[in-house]
């Protein structure tokens, strides 16, 4: 196991720069936002935040940083409320069954 030493500080998230009222709605193409968000990422990096009028998104690029922040282990995750009551049902969403695809 590795142990990374922990940065005294944090450094920012990158973001486009956002207009007054809108945030960064003018970066995303309504015809293809998913090439606009691939676009971001390329120029910005594999995490970037993205402001709209009434929230701030923070985006993951990359399919190995998204198992990093799902990993059970390393990061606490609160489950409350109506959530709470489906695990008590349902389970943690967990499958173990191969997807099929019909």
């Amino acid at each position: 196991m590795t142990i990374k030493a922990i940065p005294t500080t944090l450094a920012r998230i990158p973001q486009p720069p956002s207009y007054p009222g809108i945030g960064n709605v003018l970066d995303i193409d309504p015809d293809d936002p998913i090439a606009s968000i691939v676009g971001l990422h390329d120029k910005y990096g594999p995490i970037i935040a993205l402001k709209f009028p009434t929230i701030t998104e923070i985006l993951v690029g990359s399919q190995e940083l998204v198992h990093e922040l799902c990993d059970q282990e390393r990061f606490k995750k609160d489950v409350g409320g109506a959530l709470e009551e489906v695990r008590r049902v349902a389970g943690d969403g967990e499958c173990n069954q191969p997807a099929t695809l019909y």
